[in-house]
């Protein structure tokens, strides 16, 4: 075995199956003025498009954001009175669960409480429309309701604080049975 080093006129060899190339001359395929005059507005249209499409959706995005939070903040100023009559319930319960959430995009937002009542055994879903809108997970909560059943739609109610900060303190929301709304999927598959 051979382990000389192989000589440069070796490493050069070209293969045969390759056409053989003529060196392009200088000047021959340069681009004109008018060439490089577009391509450089190419280019730089090009960038006008992207950065004006990222602005214009970021300002949509700022927009919305700022929407709603002015929609948080004038549902929150409302100042709600509960009304009740005879014959409407009055129920002591917690909430146990909530979701608050933002669609920026589709320019909405949305609060929901779970609230469970121990004397009864029945969970409410109370989605937010407007007045009080600080209660927390763990918060005593009385629901004034109308005697309604749940079984075709849901009802306004009032929602009442009962402890600290939030004794008195009312907000109004629409809400659903969670065991009749699941009765209604049932039934519906």
């Amino acid at each position: 075995m051979n382990l000389e080093e192989p000589e440069e006129s070796e490493l050069n060899v070209k293969p045969t199956w390759l056409p053989e190339l003529e060196p392009i001359p200088p000047g021959r395929y340069r681009q004109s003025w008018f060439h490089k005059a577009a391509d450089t507005l190419l280019s730089w249209l090009f960038i006008v498009l992207v950065f004006g499409g990222v602005g214009y959706y970021s300002v949509h995005l700022i927009k919305n954001y700022r929407h709603i939070h002015q929609d948080i903040h004038d549902k929150a100023a409302q100042v709600i009175h509960p009304v009740f009559e005879d014959g409407d319930i009055s129920e002591i319960g917690y909430i146990y669960e909530m979701h608050r959430e933002n669609y920026i995009l589709d320019n909405r937002w949305t609060l929901a409480w779970f609230i469970a009542i121990p004397a009864t055994g029945v969970k409410y879903s109370c989605q937010y429309e407007g007045g009080y809108q600080d209660f927390k997970v763990g918060d005593g909560v009385r629901i004034m309701r109308k005697p309604v059943d749940f079984q075709n739609e849901g009802e306004s109610v009032y929602i009442v604080g009962l402890h600290d900060e939030q004794q008195g303190k009312a907000s109004i929301a629409w809400t659903n049975d969670l065991e009749v709304l699941g009765m209604i999927r049932d039934s519906e598959e």
